[in-house]
């Protein structure tokens, strides 16, 4: 079964999954960004805001242990056939 988004995420391109084990480290060091759910699990309080937050917020999911933190690309605008 794969890993669903947690229901308190702010919406946006950053999302934590249900494989949280809530190991502190994302909410310890961008509180910004990441906060705790009362079931206990990490989400996204906040999306990240500008280059520096946006930065960190990849470190941090660079860093999840359980790869909970998800960054959904968007897709190209680029017109239909060109490269």
């Amino acid at each position: 079964m794969p890993a669903l988004p947690h229901p308190l995420n702010a919406p946006g391109p950053f999302h934590v999954t249900d494989d949280c084990i809530y190991c502190g480290q994302c909410t310890a060091n961008l509180p910004e960004v990441f906060a705790e759910a009362p079931d206990g699990l990490a989400y996204v309080l906040r999306q990240p805001a500008g280059p520096e937050l946006l930065a960190e917020a990849r470190e941090a999911m660079e860093r999840c242990p359980a790869e909970s933190i998800v960054e959904t690309k968007t897709l190209s605008t680029a017109a239909p056939g060109s490269h």
